[in-house]
Protein backbone atom coordinates (compact mmCIF):
# COMPACT_ATOMS: atom_id res chain seq x y z
CA UNK A 1 0.00 0.00 0.00
CA UNK A 2 2.83 2.43 0.86
CA UNK A 3 4.69 1.65 -2.36
CA UNK A 4 1.46 1.95 -4.33
CA UNK A 5 0.77 5.36 -2.77
CA UNK A 6 4.32 6.50 -3.51
CA UNK A 7 4.06 5.30 -7.11
CA UNK A 8 0.70 7.03 -7.54
CA UNK A 9 2.10 10.22 -6.00
CA UNK A 10 5.11 10.14 -8.31
CA UNK A 11 2.85 9.50 -11.29
CA UNK A 12 0.72 12.52 -10.37
CA UNK A 13 3.88 14.61 -9.95
CA UNK A 14 5.08 13.56 -13.40
CA UNK A 15 1.71 14.42 -14.88
CA UNK A 16 1.92 17.88 -13.27
CA UNK A 17 5.39 18.36 -14.76
CA UNK A 18 4.10 17.28 -18.15
CA UNK A 19 1.19 19.76 -17.90
CA UNK A 20 3.60 22.54 -16.93
CA UNK A 21 5.90 21.69 -19.83
CA UNK A 22 2.94 21.73 -22.23
CA UNK A 23 1.79 25.09 -20.84
CA UNK A 24 5.31 26.48 -21.29
CA UNK A 25 5.35 25.19 -24.87
CA UNK A 26 2.01 26.86 -25.57
CA UNK A 27 3.40 30.12 -24.19
CA UNK A 28 6.44 29.84 -26.43
CA UNK A 29 4.20 29.06 -29.41
CA UNK A 30 2.10 32.19 -28.67
CA UNK A 31 5.28 34.27 -28.35
CA UNK A 32 6.59 32.94 -31.67
CA UNK A 33 3.29 33.73 -33.38
CA UNK A 34 3.43 37.29 -32.00
CA UNK A 35 7.02 37.68 -33.20
CA UNK A 36 6.10 36.31 -36.60
CA UNK A 37 3.28 38.88 -36.80
CA UNK A 38 5.83 41.62 -36.05
CA UNK A 39 8.10 40.33 -38.81
CA UNK A 40 5.18 40.23 -41.27
CA UNK A 41 4.25 43.79 -40.30
CA UNK A 42 7.88 44.92 -40.68
CA UNK A 43 8.08 43.30 -44.09
CA UNK A 44 4.92 45.18 -45.11
CA UNK A 45 6.43 48.44 -43.88
CA UNK A 46 9.61 47.64 -45.79
CA UNK A 47 7.62 47.11 -48.98
CA UNK A 48 5.81 50.39 -48.36
CA UNK A 49 9.15 52.18 -47.89
CA UNK A 50 10.53 50.60 -51.04
CA UNK A 51 7.47 51.66 -53.03
CA UNK A 52 7.71 55.22 -51.70
CA UNK A 53 11.41 55.33 -52.53
CA UNK A 54 10.75 53.98 -56.02
CA UNK A 55 7.99 56.53 -56.61
CA UNK A 56 10.26 59.31 -55.39
CA UNK A 57 13.04 58.03 -57.60
CA UNK A 58 10.74 58.01 -60.62
CA UNK A 59 9.44 61.47 -59.77
CA UNK A 60 12.98 62.77 -59.37
CA UNK A 61 14.03 61.25 -62.69
CA UNK A 62 10.99 62.81 -64.34
CA UNK A 63 11.85 66.17 -62.81
CA UNK A 64 15.42 65.85 -64.05
CA UNK A 65 14.18 65.08 -67.57
CA UNK A 66 11.85 68.09 -67.51
CA UNK A 67 14.62 70.39 -66.33
CA UNK A 68 16.95 69.21 -69.04
CA UNK A 69 14.24 69.57 -71.72
CA UNK A 70 13.38 73.09 -70.60
CA UNK A 71 17.03 74.11 -70.81
CA UNK A 72 17.07 75.46 -67.25
CA UNK A 73 20.09 75.56 -65.07
CA UNK A 74 20.03 71.90 -64.21
CA UNK A 75 23.41 71.55 -62.57
CA UNK A 76 22.27 72.81 -59.16
CA UNK A 77 18.89 71.13 -59.29
CA UNK A 78 20.44 67.91 -60.57
CA UNK A 79 22.97 67.91 -57.74
CA UNK A 80 20.20 68.46 -55.18
CA UNK A 81 18.03 65.75 -56.72
CA UNK A 82 20.98 63.34 -56.89
CA UNK A 83 21.81 64.08 -53.27
CA UNK A 84 18.18 63.43 -52.29
CA UNK A 85 18.17 60.18 -54.26
CA UNK A 86 21.37 59.06 -52.58
CA UNK A 87 19.87 59.90 -49.20
CA UNK A 88 16.73 57.90 -50.01
CA UNK A 89 18.84 54.98 -51.22
CA UNK A 90 20.80 55.09 -47.95
CA UNK A 91 17.54 55.02 -45.99
CA UNK A 92 16.33 52.10 -48.09
CA UNK A 93 19.61 50.22 -47.49
CA UNK A 94 19.32 50.83 -43.75
CA UNK A 95 15.71 49.62 -43.73
CA UNK A 96 16.72 46.47 -45.64
CA UNK A 97 19.59 45.86 -43.21
CA UNK A 98 17.20 46.23 -40.28
CA UNK A 99 14.79 43.78 -41.94
CA UNK A 100 17.61 41.28 -42.42
CA UNK A 101 18.48 41.63 -38.74
CA UNK A 102 14.87 40.98 -37.76
CA UNK A 103 14.76 37.98 -40.11
CA UNK A 104 17.92 36.54 -38.50
CA UNK A 105 16.43 37.08 -35.04
CA UNK A 106 13.19 35.36 -36.05
CA UNK A 107 15.12 32.41 -37.46
CA UNK A 108 17.06 32.13 -34.18
CA UNK A 109 13.83 32.26 -32.19
CA UNK A 110 12.26 29.65 -34.46
CA UNK A 111 15.27 27.40 -33.81
CA UNK A 112 14.69 27.80 -30.07
CA UNK A 113 11.03 26.86 -30.48
CA UNK A 114 11.97 23.79 -32.52
CA UNK A 115 14.49 22.77 -29.85
CA UNK A 116 11.88 23.30 -27.11
CA UNK A 117 9.38 21.17 -29.00
CA UNK A 118 11.98 18.40 -29.24
CA UNK A 119 12.65 18.65 -25.51
CA UNK A 120 8.90 18.57 -24.85
CA UNK A 121 8.57 15.39 -26.89
CA UNK A 122 11.48 13.87 -24.98
CA UNK A 123 9.83 14.81 -21.66
CA UNK A 124 6.51 13.38 -22.81
CA UNK A 125 8.17 10.12 -23.82
CA UNK A 126 9.96 9.86 -20.48
CA UNK A 127 6.73 10.58 -18.63
CA UNK A 128 4.86 7.97 -20.69
CA UNK A 129 7.55 5.35 -20.01
CA UNK A 130 7.46 6.18 -16.31
CA UNK A 131 3.67 5.98 -16.35
CA UNK A 132 3.78 2.54 -17.98
CA UNK A 133 6.42 1.37 -15.51
CA UNK A 134 4.35 2.70 -12.60
CA UNK A 135 1.23 0.95 -13.87
CA UNK A 136 3.16 -2.29 -14.27
CA UNK A 137 4.54 -1.94 -10.74
CA UNK A 138 1.02 -1.27 -9.42
CA UNK A 139 -0.27 -4.39 -11.18
CA UNK A 140 2.58 -6.45 -9.73
CA UNK A 141 1.94 -5.07 -6.25
CA UNK A 142 -1.77 -5.87 -6.57
CA UNK A 143 -1.00 -9.41 -7.74
CA UNK A 144 1.44 -9.87 -4.87
CA UNK A 145 -1.24 -8.58 -2.49
CA UNK A 146 -3.73 -11.15 -3.84
CA UNK A 147 -1.16 -13.93 -3.44
CA UNK A 148 -0.60 -12.80 0.15
CA UNK A 149 -4.38 -12.78 0.77
CA UNK A 150 -4.69 -16.36 -0.60
CA UNK A 151 -1.70 -17.53 1.40
CA UNK A 152 -3.12 -15.94 4.54
CA UNK A 153 -6.48 -17.56 3.91
CA UNK A 154 -4.83 -20.93 3.41
CA UNK A 155 -2.72 -20.48 6.56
Amino acid sequence: DVSLAETTSELEHQQDELRQARDAQRGQDRQLMAEEAVVVRCRGEMQDLEQVAERQLLASRSEISQLRAAGRDTDVSLAETTSELEHQQDELRQARDAQRGQDRQLMAEEAVVVRCRGEMQDLEQVAERQLLASRSEISQLRAAGRDTDVSLAET
